[in-house]
């Protein structure tokens, strides 16, 4: 405005605005998803879920964008994957790690999603494994904090996305971890507590 300035000057710049306000308007409703998640009674909401089904309606919704950069998409699930959680958030759970495993792997690369049954336990293992750039060990817990992006500092965003979902698994009594994919890339590991007896025989919801 100090100057006059070409249409396509303008245009540029008003551009630019619209990223950075996109952006923010992002980081807001992180900010309320996680605030909302914090203070919600979510346990009185958990029904029966079939987790690989969730992971399968993730991989569907997130799938044009791996078609977009030439990254092929695998599915390994194993028998039952049934835990007592809430439908909307593991799917959310499972959306934001296959999204951020999506953007961060290069063109042509793969991600495998898989959810097994683990007999000894009788806990439902969920990895999603890429064959992106990988995070050092000493940045993997950092990059679970809020704001933090670690060796990411450069990607879009505020840095909630995995914050959110370590959230979600805390709510669902499951551990989120971060761990190497040999020969490089990264597996994002969720270890999800089985069905109590008293479930077991309940339909899926």
């Amino acid at each position: 405005l100090n100057r006059p300035r070409s249409p396509e000057e303008y245009q540029e710049s008003l551009q630019i605005v619209l990223e950075r306000l996109h952006a923010w308007s992002q980081s807001i409703e992180q900010l309320l998803a996680l605030a909302e998640l914090e203070a919600g009674d979510w346990a009185g909401r958990f029904g029966v879920i079939e987790v690989a089904s969730v992971m399968h309606r993730v991989q569907e919704g997130l799938s044009i964008l791996a078609e977009e950069k030439g990254i092929h998409l695998e599915n390994d699930t194993a028998g039952a994957t049934k835990v007592m959680g809430d439908d909307i958030l593991l799917e959310q759970l499972f959306a934001n790690i296959l999204d951020n495993a999506i953007r961060f792997t290069p063109a042509g690369g793969s991600i495998n999603c898989s959810a097994r049954n683990q007999p000894e336990s009788g806990r439902v293992v969920v990895r999603i494994s890429d064959t992106g750039p990988g995070i050092p060990p000493a940045q993997r817990l950092q990059v679970l904090e809020r704001f933090n992006k670690g060796v990411r500092s450069d990607s879009p965003g505020a840095g909630l996305g995995l914050a959110i979902a370590v959230e979600i698994a805390r709510i669902h009594k499951a551990s989120l971890t971060i761990l190497d994919h040999a020969p490089s890339g990264t597996v994002v590991e969720i270890v999800l507590p089985g069905l109590p007896a008293q479930a077991a025989v309940q339909k899926p919801s």
